[in-house]
């Protein structure tokens, strides 16, 4: 596994995502078993970073994580989860609890989730970062950071909040001119906050493309997965510290490794 400097540490540049984890049935809970399987072979093979969220699977998310990564040394790998002000905005009860799901006193990464347009100013006001950086001081969060959906001008201002540790962004070949993710991935940059991605297959968009588009990518590497093809667009890119994947299946894992 390909791994990156991050200040004292070194961090897997495939993360593992844990929003999209394979459900019993089609709207059942998460299936821990196929689950663990995944997320075994990624820890198995040098994937030390796994993210979560508050809301993922409606709230199942964070308990499963907690649940699989029991086997393994905690200090072994990194965890990363967010707050979400939408879901609920009492932050101090919102930590506690996740606290508890995860089945830990500290939490390596953790996000204001979800910046928009409209978000932020709530962020902004709440007093939830202030809170947040106290629990960093404490040593109940490692590195504080955020994800963002939102407009240039937005981030920019977020991002000049105060010394951010890392932001996430949703980066891939398509939005990069697409959206003008460029721009923010630069402004980042500039900052000096190391990026996060998430969505680099916009959503499995990217994973199959059209037989005319997939053929030209064959042709040049036979060998090559078409998702590998956005995740090496990625890899090329500097201040790109881990890429997400919201891997569902053990093949999908599997193959993010091997890219």
């Amino acid at each position: 596994m390909i791994t990156k400097p991050y200040q004292n540490d070194q961090l897997s540049l495939l993360g593992m995502g844990n929003m999209r984890l394979p459900l019993q049935g089609t709207d059942g809970p998460i299936d821990r078993v196929k689950a663990a399987e995944i997320l075994d072979y990624g820890y198995r093979h040098g994937v030390n970073y796994f993210d979560t969220a508050y809301v993922y699977h409606s709230g199942e998310s964070e308990s499963a994580v907690g649940e699989m990564m029991q086997r393994y040394p905690w200090e072994s790998f990194r965890l990363a989860t967010k707050f979400l002000y939408a879901a609920n905005p009492d932050y101090r009860a919102v930590f506690a609890e996740q606290l508890e799901r995860l089945r830990t006193d500290y939490i390596d990464f953790y996000l204001i989730h979800a910046i928009n347009d409209q978000s932020a100013a709530q962020y902004l006001q709440c007093g939830c970062i202030e809170y947040f950086l106290e629990q960093q001081k404490l040593g109940r969060i490692r590195h504080l950071g955020f994800s963002a959906h939102c407009s240039l001008e937005t981030l920019q201002s977020f991002a000049s909040h105060h010394a951010w540790d890392f932001a996430q962004l949703q980066l891939n070949y398509l939005d990069w001119d697409g959206i003008g993710m460029k721009h923010q991935y630069d402004t980042l940059t500039e900052l000096g906050i190391p990026v996060v991605v998430m969505e680099p297959l916009r959503g499995g968009r990217l994973a199959e493309l059209s037989p005319a588009a997939a053929k030209i990518l064959k042709d040049a590497q036979p060998d090559w997965s078409i998702p590998s093809w956005a995740f090496r667009w990625l890899m090329r890119l500097p201040n790109v510290q881990v890429i997400l994947s919201g891997m569902s299946t053990l093949e999908q894992m599997q193959d993010n490794v091997h890219t």
